[in-house]
């Protein structure tokens, strides 16, 4: 069986910036999918595999919106 090599390092993933805007991600938001998926890779939630992280980074960026939609909703209510 093969060893997997550690990850460290963004260098080291199997996603880079050109993957994260390929999936529609844009500006600080490419930065903060990686980081994300470095730490995922580091503490052993997911392998680094670029079908794997492209799927952690898509299930955040969705999180991230539901969690946009609702803050404006909330403050929309508040302002009626």
């Amino acid at each position: 069986m093969l060893q997997e090599e550690k990850c460290f390092s963004l260098k080291d993933l199997a996603v880079n910036g050109n993957d994260m805007m390929a999936i529609g991600l844009k500006g600080k938001s490419i930065g903060n999918a990686l980081q994300a998926c470095l730490d995922a890779v580091m503490d052993e939630r997911v392998a680094n595999d670029h079908t794997a992280l492209l799927t952690l980074a898509q299930e955040q960026m969705i999180a991230d919106t539901d969690q946009i939609l609702s803050d404006f909703a909330n403050d929309y209510k508040r302002m009626s």
